[in-house]
C-alpha cells in the first residue's frame, strides 16, 4: 500500500424527514429525548408528587427539559400538529394540554408507520456505509500489522499498541503468563509511562516501576519485583552519570569562556569603569555574568543547567546598589550587592521597597561616632596601591578573625538592623584593598517547583580575588539549604545576560498576592 489508509471512518449517513432522523439503529428527534406520559405529567405538575424530594427533583429537571426544542419533539412524537413558528409559551400550553387528555400514552400509528417507511429507504445507504465501513477496519488492521511486524524492541511495540503488548509479552488467551517473558523489559523511549502503569497494574502479578531522570526516564516491567526494581535502579546510575557528564561539558564550556575573558580582559588593562559615574569603581568592575560553582545546591538539587548570577545596574535610588538575577536549579530571585562600606545602604534600599515584614521591630539607633573611627579606611579599587595584593592574598591570615567575619556577614536577615549593627567591630583587620573587594549581599525570590515566593531576605558576602573582578568566593544563606553555604563565581561576560526582578516582586504584599490567588 502506497498511502496511509484515513485516520477517520467513513461517517455514517442520516436520512431526515418531517422533523424525525435516522442514523444507523437510532431513530428519533436530533438532540431530544421522548419521555412517557407519566413523566410529562410529573414534569408539569411537580407538587402531585408526594415526597418532597421528588418534587424538588422534577421540578429542577423541568426548568432543564423545557425548552422550545423539547415541546416541539414531544408534539412530533405523539403525532400533535403545531405551527413551525410558534411561541414557547403556545408550544408549552400545547404540550401541557395534551397531557392532562391522555394523548400522550403512546406513539400514534402515522408516527410508525413513518419510521418504518424511512427504514426501508435508508436501508441502501446504510449497507453501503456498513461495507466501507468494514473495508475501513481491514485497511486499518492490515497497516497496524504492518507497523507491528517493523517493530524491534519492545518499547516499539508499546508504543505502537500497548494493548497487543502486553498480549504478546504477558499474556495467553487473555489471562496471565509469567513463563511467556520471564526477563524484566526496560522500555527505553517509550514516553505513555502513565498508560502502561494503569493497565499493568490490572494484571495480576505484573510489576512496573521507572527509573531515571529527564529523558532517560524509562519504566520497567516484569513479574518480579525484585528485579524490576532492580533494573530501574541500575538505569538510575547510567542517567546520573549521563547527567553529571552533561553537566561537566556545560562547565567545561562557561569555563572557557571565563578564560577567555580574563585573557582578554588583561590585555586591555584591566575592567574599563566610568570614571565620572555616581556608582564606586569596584562596583562598576563587578558588573557582568557569571557562572556559580555550589558543591551542597548541586548535591542536594541536581540540575542539567548552571548556576548563574547576572549583576546588572541597580533600579533602586541609591548608585551604590546593584542587582543581580541569581538563577539556581531550586530557586530564582534577585540579589542586592553593596561594598562592604557601603552595606547600610542595602537596609535603606530594602526600606524603600515597600515590602511588608520590613519594618524594624525596635527603635534604630543612630550611629555612633565610635563606630565612625572603628570602620576601616576602605578605599575603591582604583588607587595606586595595586602591588599590595595579588589574587589569593586574602585566603591566608588569622583563622579565627575569618570565622568572625563570616559570622557577621552570614546570618538571618529578618532584624537586619540588629543583625548588621557593630558588625565593623566583629571584623577583622584588613588591607584597604581586600576590603574593597568585598560586598555584601541580600536576596530573596522563588522556588522553581511550585513558584512559592520567599519574601525574607537572606543576608551573605561575595569576595572577589582579583583586582579585574572576574573571581569570587563568597558564602550565602540559602533557602532549603542552609547558613553559610559556600560558593564560588567566574565571569563569562562583562554584561549581564539577562535582568534580576525588581526586588519588590518577592515582596510580603507579593507572596500574599500569589499565595490567594494560587486557589482562585
Amino acid at each position: 500500500m502506497a498511502q496511509p489508509p484515513p485516520s477517520e471512518p467513513p461517517e455514517q449517513p442520516v436520512l431526515k424527514r418531517d422533523g424525525f432522523s435516522i442514523r444507523g439503529t437510532w431513530f428519533g428527534v436530533e438532540g431530544e429525548p421522548r419521555l412517557e406520559g407519566d413523566r410529562l405529567l410529573e414534569l408539569f405538575f411537580p407538587e402531585r408528587l408526594r415526597l418532597k424530594r421528588d418534587q424538588k427533583r422534577a421540578a429542577e429537571d423541568a426548568r432543564a427539559y423545557f425548552k422550545k426544542a423539547f415541546f416541539a419533539a414531544q408534539l412530533r412524537w405523539y403525532g400533535i400538529p403545531f405551527k413551525a413558528n410558534a411561541k414557547v409559551s403556545d408550544l408549552r400550553q400545547l404540550l401541557r394540554d395534551a397531557v392532562l387528555a391522555g394523548k400522550c400514552s403512546e406513539v400514534p400509528e402515522s408516527v410508525k408507520e413513518l419510521e418504518r417507511a424511512m427504514r426501508r429507504d435508508y436501508e441502501p445507504a446504510f449497507r453501503d456505509w456498513a461495507a466501507r465501513a468494514a473495508a475501513w477496519e481491514a485497511e486499518q488492521q492490515e497497516w497496524k500489522d504492518a507497523a507491528w511486524e517493523k517493530c524491534s524492541t519492545p518499547a516499539e511495540r508499546a508504543t505502537q499498541d500497548l494493548d497487543r503488548f502486553l498480549s504478546y509479552y504477558f499474556l495467553t488467551d487473555g489471562r496471565p503468563d509469567p513463563s511467556k517473558t520471564k526477563e524484566p523489559l526496560a522500555l527505553y523511549g517509550f514516553e505513555d509511562r502513565f498508560a502502561l502503569h494503569r493497565k499493568a497494574e490490572r494484571i495480576l502479578g505484573l510489576e512496573t516501576v521507572s527509573g531515571g531522570e529527564g529523558e532517560m526516564r524509562t519504566i520497567c516491567i516484569g513479574w518480579d519485583r525484585t528485579a524490576v526494581w532492580r533494573l530501574a535502579q541500575q538505569i538510575d546510575s547510567r542517567s546520573w552519570e549521563r547527567q553529571k557528564e552533561k553537566e561537566r561539558a556545560l562547565w567545561d564550556d562557561a569555563m572557557e569562556e571565563h578564560r577567555r575573558l580574563v585573557e582578554e580582559t588583561r590585555q586591555q588593562g584591566g575592567p574599563k569603569v566610568v570614571r565620572l559615574s555616581p556608582e564606586p569603581h569596584n562596583l562598576q568592575k563587578c558588573k557582568g555574568s557569571y557562572i556559580i560553582r555550589c558543591e551542597r545546591v548541586a548535591e542536594e538539587y541536581p540540575s542539567q543547567s548552571l548556576f548563574t548570577l547576572d549583576v546588572g545596574r541597580g533600579r533602586g535610588p541609591n548608585p551604590r546598589v546593584l542587582d543581580g538575577a541569581l538563577g539556581f536549579s531550586f530557586f530564582q530571585g534577585t540579589m542586592l550587592l553593596a561594598l562592604e562600606q557601603d552595606r547600610e545602604w542595602l537596609d535603606e534600599f530594602v526600606g524603600d521597597s515597600g515590602s511588608k515584614g520590613e519594618e524594624d521591630d525596635e527603635e534604630e539607633e543612630a550611629p555612633s561616632e565610635d563606630d565612625d573611627h572603628d570602620e576601616p579606611d576602605y578605599q575603591d579599587g582604583d588607587t595606586d596601591n595595586d602591588d599590595e595584593v595579588d589574587e589569593e592574598s586574602d585566603d591566608g591570615g588569622d583563622e579565627e578573625g575569618d570565622e568572625a567575619d563570616e559570622r557577621s556577614h552570614v546570618g538571618s536577615t529578618k532584624k537586619r538592623k540588629t543583625a548588621w549593627s557593630g558588625m565593623a567591630h566583629e571584623r577583622p583587620k584588613k588591607k584597604a584593598k581586600s576590603a574593597a573587594r568585598r560586598l555584601s549581599i541580600l536576596l530573596r525570590g522563588r522556588e522553581t517547583g511550585m513558584g512559592e515566593i520567599l519574601p525574607e531576605p537572606e543576608g551573605g558576602y561575595l569576595e572577589f580575588l582579583d583586582d579585574m573582578f572576574t573571581h569570587f568566593k563568597g558564602k550565602v544563606d540559602l533557602p532549603y539549604v542552609g547558613k553559610a553555604v559556600e560558593i564560588e563565581g567566574f565571569k563569562v561576560a562583562l554584561r549581564a545576560k539577562r535582568a534580576a526582578e525588581p526586588w519588590e516582586n518577592f515582596s510580603e504584599d507579593a507572596y500574599e498576592y500569589a499565595r490567594v490567588a494560587r486557589w482562585r
